[in-house]
């Protein structure tokens, strides 16, 4: 496992990619077993962050025991709903690849990643940056994860990966409109009433 993660994140290169899926037994159950694995890490270290450094979710209660057990749930959800729309495009693109390969590329990936931004993203300041730069590269390793899982070629890979990216994004700025929107027709309408209120007395 530690073998394969090394060589996901030191060597990204399809031939490097081509050879995990050879050396090991890609599937979508190895694939949600390293995610659980870097959400129990994130979890715990999240949740003694939380107490040491007094955060909000100390004063709710929120520890490192209910974090050990939310974030890898959370994790292995996100990443299975992530991966399926990835393959779905990758279909709709002509991709040829196996849902199980294409998850376990990825997840060869994320899962060390998630566990590294993890712990450092609790050092005030550089963690953030570093931990940025590592969601960055993700999305590279992603890229690479779909090309070499379908046979694509880097435009595809690129288009797969960016597209649900792009929706996400349009999707939140409707969102934001439509609630910034309905919040001024909203203050309107109030302030209206209270205008009739006030010259009914």
């Amino acid at each position: 496992m530690f073998e394969i993660w090394i060589k996901a994140i030191t060597g990204p290169t399809e031939e490097n990619y081509l050879s995990i899926l050879k050396s090991g037994e890609p599937s979508f159950g190895t694939a949600a077993m390293w995610m659980v694995v870097a959400g129990i890490v994130s979890g715990i270290v999240n949740g003694a962050a939380a107490f040491l450094f007094d955060s909000p979710m100390a004063e709710l209660g929120v520890g490192a025991g209910a974090l050990f057990i939310v974030y890898p749930i959370m994790i292995v959800i996100g990443f299975f709903i992530g991966s399926g729309i990835y393959y779905l495009v990758a279909k709709a693109l002509g991709g040829t690849g196996d849902f199980g390969e294409q998850s376990y590329l990825l997840a060869a990936g994320q899962a060390p990643l998630n566990m590294i931004a993890a712990v450092v993203s609790v050092i005030p300041i550089l963690g953030g940056c570093i931990a940025g730069l590592a969601s960055l590269y993700v999305i590279y390793l992603n890229v690479l994860s779909i090309k070499t899982s379908h046979r694509f070629e880097w435009g595809k890979a690129v288009a797969t990966v960016l597209i649900p990216l792009v929706v996400i994004f349009i999707l939140a700025c409707g969102c934001i409109a439509v609630l910034t929107l309905i919040g001024a027709t909203t203050g309107e309408v109030f302030e209206n009433i209270t205008r009739e209120l006030e010259a009914q007395q």
